[in-house]
């Protein structure tokens, strides 16, 4: 689909085409190794959306020249060995929260990572560990962190309370994030626990026991927190991060039913989630990740969206400020207490603080 972009853009359309045999499961039809010239635009792409080691780890399937294959090593190093240390940090968690009787539900990178969803240690680095409990068990899995060294993160003053309660071990660098609920922005649930814990199964890690979602919920939550959570599609922001963990989920063993995963979407509300990240997964990777219908005419308009905020990094923060500011106003309405706020000064110099800090270039964004 023919879709004008500027250079950031054709670096992600190239960045995408290097996992097509991958995906289709075939070797890579480059007659020609790829130098430092071709890699250098897709080095600049990934430090900046975090994620090298999956370009270091696809080079080494595509043919590289001795000085990319130099630096695909180097980084691939340095991901398993960061990764590594990560695995550390969450065997100690688990260890200590089987002690204390709970039996964590792992989410997002570290269910994959333990799962064995992505295809090297070093695919993947994970931002953070997410896991999820029942709410009877949170005061447990909490006090068990910070018996394993992960302090809770004090929040600032004034600060609304988020959508999880963070803990932070500086021996691992490593956040943890600990759920007792998955709700959307606006407060509204839209992915019910229960179902997670419904269908999940007990998986041994290192001499420990977690619980790992079934894969079709995982595909799920993953469009569900790039897209809705992080409210990408609102910034303009390619998910790429998310885009990758599809792929690798696509090229693994594992049992996932994508039109289930689509049916999940569409009850939760989230049709428009799935249809930016299908156009997205298509563009990308040339091939499709559900058999969701999509217009070519919708999809055009799609991918020009995303290629104006890769041309635009402004946008991303344009509409980072424009859905801070609605979900203030929308937690105001549905909220009767809250509509006092409105009387309230110090409500509009929050909201004029959070779009000014939105719009801030260093914000980060994913």
């Amino acid at each position: 689909m023919d879709v004008p972009g500027g250079d950031t853009w054709q670096a992600f359309l190239a960045y995408g085409a290097l996992f097509q045999p991958w995906l289709e499961s075939r070797a890579s039809v480059r007659t020609e190794p790829l130098c430092s010239a071709d890699v250098a635009p897709l080095r600049v792409l990934t430090q900046r959306y975090g994620t090298s080691t999956s370009l270091a780890w696809i080079l080494e399937r595509s043919r590289p020249s001795e000085e990319v294959r130099a630096y695909s090593n180097l980084a691939l190093l340095y991901g398993r060995t960061k990764a590594e240390r990560q695995m550390q940090g969450l065997e100690r968690l688990v260890h200590a929260m089987n002690r204390a009787g709970v039996t964590p539900l792992l989410l997002k990178g570290s269910a994959a990572r333990v799962g064995g969803i992505y295809p090297d240690p070093g695919f993947r680095l994970m931002a953070d560990i997410d896991l999820i409990v029942p709410p009877e068990h949170l005061a447990s899995c909490v006090a068990a962190a910070e018996a394993a060294g992960f302090a809770i993160v004090a929040k600032p003053p004034g600060a609304e309370a988020g959508h999880a309660l963070q803990q932070y071990s500086d021996e691992f660098a490593l956040l943890l994030e600990v759920h007792h609920q998955l709700t959307r922005i606006y407060e509204r649930e839209n992915f019910p626990a229960e179902m997670l814990f419904e269908a999940a199964h007990l998986a041994e890690f290192r001499g420990g026991h977690v619980l790992l979602p079934d894969w079709s919920h995982h595909a799920a939550l993953t469009i569900l927190h790039a897209v809705a959570w992080d409210r990408s599609r609102h910034m303009a922001l390619v998910p790429i991060k998310a885009l990758l963990d599809l792929a690798a989920l696509k090229a693994s063993d594992a049992p996932v039913s994508w039109s289930a995963v689509a049916q999940l979407l569409e009850r939760a509300g989230e049709r428009s989630s799935l249809i930016h990240v299908e156009t997205l997964f298509r563009a990308l990777f040339g091939t499709a990740l559900t058999e969701i219908d999509i217009s070519p005419a919708r999809q055009k308009r799609i991918l020009r969206f995303y290629a104006l905020g890769a041309a635009y990094p402004i946008l991303h923060h344009v509409g980072l400020a424009v859905t801070e500011v609605r979900r203030r106003l929308i937690r105001a309405r549905r909220q009767p207490a809250r509509l006092l706020q409105l009387l309230n000064p110090g409500f509009y110099w929050r909201m004029a603080r959070t779009t000014r800090k939105a719009l801030d270039s260093k914000t980060a964004l994913h």
